[in-house]
């Protein structure tokens, strides 16, 4: 079961970035918080037996825990089973190798009694599950204290326990972020608690619900929050984490946290994407293109086309990526307002039809830097995914492509392997060879729609600006263009069309004469 998003609470804990005052606490007498126990109500509190945690619940009201006490020890079930879970979160962190949290030991005013982590159960009324709330900070690392639904009566979850497993493992995870650098994005803050869920205790539904998040928008900047106060696609960024993970080693989102503190690796305030490039050409040997090219192919293989051997463990159970669906009708394509933003992701699909081969191209100006462009094509036999063949950036005379004489459909894969920078702009094509060569434009007039090839931070075109990360419009670029063949002087169906801007163009998918026979089986 996806974990509901409740505004209110994934508002406060987008913009917590300021420490709050100690005396912010539940149980003090003029609390600040939004939710807070009452004036009568008589707290009490339960150390956990490893002594890391302190619970802080009442029996009464509002605010009260389920009083099962099956034991017969005078303290509610709920209470000694949530210490316990808390225990054991904690320590699987710790045995990944992560930080535990700071503690509020030395916090003036209302620390909770000690330097334990404190958990309070409160009604939050079914407007948020709970939250870690940041309270004394010092650089960028801070301590805090949870707030927990206390009995998620109506929430929807099938158990407490259930319920108590996700919010554990999550919202605790962030008090171990704090411990590094509490001043990291929502992509990698929310990504990793998720994705910290799922590798707690993979049996729970948590990152199955989120990772559509992303997977419905690839053409996304991968470091790019969403705007709005239920961040989506930070929550779903979690399949990048787990695609870390799994590919890796989950050594990796541990160094990268540690790699995101001040003043590690020489960098006075490290910034997560910018720290994850360097971790991996110094700890792992491989760059942040080759990984994230790696990671689009992953993303295809979901579903009915999920392939353990070449993809993520469990990726039968997770949503496909959106892609551009091309019928019989809609071949050749030409989308004249191809724009590719950096560390983003476009997907399309196509029906072959009676054609032998399937090829594309990609023309961008010549003021356009290509290099970090990168199409791919497979084809699909059944549930089968054949293994995807890069196209080269070199003119050769003759196209490369793939076999398509018993492929049901036909898969292309376009990546902006940049971290930063200006989106890649231009038309791309598919279809047969020669359709495709007849669907290239010609080279521009010398100076063209000059002021066009400006820079994407200069202007804000129909598109939006890619200081955004994505086009203004939703769907422009992962739901597909317009099918329609008006104003298609090439024959092509045609997206939206426009002209390539600067003078000349360069046909980024030119390669040699060769067909790619689709391979059925792959063993990595």
């Amino acid at each position: 079961m996806q974990r509901r998003f409740r505004a209110l609470a994934v508002l406060i804990l987008a913009t917590m970035a300021v420490a709050q005052p100690a005396l912010a606490r539940p149980d003090s007498p003029t609390p600040e918080d939004l939710w807070k126990y009452g004036a009568s109500d008589k707290v009490e509190t339960l150390d956990s037996q490893g002594g890391n945690f302190k619970i802080h619940f009442v029996r009464s009201g509002v605010n009260a825990v389920p009083s099962a006490d099956a034991d017969g020890d005078g303290t509610p079930d709920h209470v000694q089973n949530l210490a316990a879970l808390y225990e054991q979160v904690l320590t699987f962190y710790v045995g990944l190798g992560f930080k535990k949290p700071l503690d509020d030991k030395d916090v003036p005013g209302n620390n909770g009694g000690d330097g334990r982590f404190d958990v309070y159960l409160l009604d939050f009324g079914k407007q948020a599950d709970g939250h870690f709330q940041r309270e004394a900070c010092t650089g960028d690392t801070c301590e805090g204290f949870m707030e927990v639904e206390n009995d998620f009566v109506g929430y929807g979850y099938p158990s407490l326990d259930y319920a108590n497993r996700v919010l554990a493992s999550h919202e605790f995870f962030h008090a171990v972020q704090a411990a590094y650098d509490a001043n990291q994005n929502n992509v990698i803050s929310e990504g990793t608690a998720v994705w910290a869920t799922e590798k707690f205790d993979a049996s729970l539904g948590d990152f199955e619900g989120f990772i559509d998040g992303y997977l419905s928008r690839p053409d996304h900047s991968l470091d790019k929050p969403m705007v709005g106060p239920v961040d989506a696609f930070s929550y779903g960024a979690a399949i990048f984490f787990e695609f870390l993970d799994e590919r890796l080693g989950p050594q990796v989102i541990v160094q990268l946290w540690r790699d995101c503190e001040n003043g590690q690796q020489g960098v006075a305030d490290p910034q997560w994407f910018q720290a994850l490039s360097a971790l991996l050409s110094r700890e792992h040997q491989s760059s942040f293109a080759t990984e994230f090219a790696a990671f689009a192919w992953w993303n295809v293989l979901t579903g009915k086309y999920a392939d353990p051997k070449r993809s993520y463990a469990s990726g039968k159970a997770y949503p496909y990526v959106a892609a551009t669906k091309l019928g019989l009708a809609d071949l050749p394509y030409q989308d004249t307002e191809l724009r590719v933003f950096y560390s983003s992701n476009q997907y399309l699909r196509a029906l072959p039809g009676a054609r032998d081969i399937i090829t594309a191209g990609v023309a961008v100006a010549a003021s356009i830097d290509p290099s970090t462009l990168q199409l791919r094509l497979l084809t699909r036999t059944g549930n089968t995914l054949s293994d995807p063949i890069s196209l080269p950036l070199v003119a050769t005379g003759s196209w490369l492509g793939v076999d398509t004489t018993a492929a049901d459909e036909v898969f292309a894969i376009l990546t902006n392997t940049a971290q930063t920078g200006e989106s890649i702009r231009g038309t791309l094509c598919l279809g047969s060879p020669d359709e495709v060569a007849a669907c290239m434009p010609p080279p521009a007039d010398a100076g063209a729609n000059s002021d066009a090839a400006a820079g994407d931070d200069a202007t804000a075109d129909a598109k939006g600006p890619a200081a955004d990360g994505i086009s203004a419009s939703e769907t422009a670029n992962s739901a597909g263009a317009s099918s329609s063949k008006a104003g298609s002087s090439s024959g092509c169906t045609a997206g939206p069309r426009a002209a390539i801007p600067g003078a000349g163009w360069l046909l980024v998918a030119l390669g040699a004469v060769l067909v790619v026979r689709k391979r059925r089986q792959f063993t990595r």
